[in-house]
């Protein structure tokens, strides 16, 4: 990884360092791919963490659908199958972002079979509990763990890391499931776990992390990780130059009508124009805030960011 960072210096990031990267894992992770995982295994085997996962897929496994949270279509078994077809590739794949594409496929396979209805976070949930339910849960628990501590930490900002901490979520309720317990979203728990997996990660990111990589904005269109655009965004930029751009890639026919929000699990902050989104995104790392996202979507209610710092006011702040 040292490596990889030092090959994207003097220059900005483009096909030739992801031919680089591409080297060093067919060089280091495919030969060291099976240890590493037998080392994952051994360790949670001793400190009893994949019997507990075992114990309660089999417990959850006799629940009914309303029991599990279920409110949405779930795979039939044909779909099913398809789904294990991507698991099991994404478990032979030495590469943490192969790994990442198969795991966004089966996202999409499970997105198909909850019947094309417009559902948010709240109802994959348990249907991705469903699934993992009727699945091998250890390879899936592993290769979980492999692209958590594996993945570059800028590469854990978009769709991917959304998908990926989902999946870590659902993992985490199997393994800490009672009887009485029906969720839909992730638990507190768990998100203080991602939270401390974080700020382990970037710790020392931002020491390393190229240029390119820095002037990067996801931005999604009307929800949270819907329909993500990567837009190159320097420090300097405005929130109403962000607009501008997103209108053009977003081809909305009344521009004056939409925003740049912040958006948490618990807030949504519009923007005010001449706020640095760079800026606000520095501040929101820094206070080890929950997750955030910038969402380009029509203005409503919301209350306006202030402009001063950059960032959102204490009263503000995400929960």
């Amino acid at each position: 990884r040292t490596a990889w960072c030092q090959a994207g210096k003097g220059g900005r990031l483009g096909q030739g360092s992801s031919v680089v990267e591409a080297a060093l894992y067919k060089c280091v992770l495919k030969p060291l791919r099976d240890c590493i995982y037998a080392q994952l295994l051994d360790f949670h085997s001793r400190d009893g963490s994949l019997q507990k996962l075992r114990d309660h897929q089999l417990s959850m496994g006799r629940q009914s659908l309303a029991e599990l949270g279920v409110t949405a279509g779930v795979p039939d078994a044909p779909a099913l199958e398809r789904i294990q077809a991507r698991l099991l590739q994404m478990h032979q794949a030495y590469s943490p972002k192969k790994k990442e594409a198969q795991l966004l496929k089966a996202c999409k396979l499970i997105y198909e079979a909850m019947n094309h209805g417009v559902y948010g976070a709240d109802d994959f949930l348990p249907v991705l509990t469903y699934v993992l339910v009727k699945c091998d849960i250890v390879s899936v628990q592993l290769d979980v763990e492999y692209m958590m501590e594996l993945l570059e930490p800028s590469q854990l900002q978009g769709e991917g890391g959304y998908y990926l901490t989902t999946w870590f979520g659902a993992l985490y309720h199997i393994s800490n499931f009672q009887s009485a317990m029906v969720t839909r979203q992730i638990s507190i728990e768990a998100q203080d776990s991602i939270h401390r997996w974080q700020r382990r990660r970037t710790i020392h990111h931002n020491q390393h992390i190229p240029q390119v990589d820095c002037d990067i904005l996801y931005v999604s269109f009307q929800e949270p990780f819907a329909n993500q655009k990567a837009i190159p965004v320097p420090a300097h930029m405005t929130a109403a130059s962000v607009c501008v751009v997103c209108s053009k890639k977003y081809g909305v026919s009344n521009p004056e009508a939409y925003g740049l929000f912040l958006v948490t699990d618990s807030t949504s902050r519009l923007l005010a124009e001449d706020s640095r989104p760079q800026q606000t995104r520095s501040a929101s790392l820094k206070s080890h805030s929950a997750s955030c996202c910038f969402v380009y979507k029509l203005k409503g209610e919301e209350q306006e960011a202030p402009s001063e710092g950059d960032g959102l006011a204490p009263a503000q702040e995400p929960i």
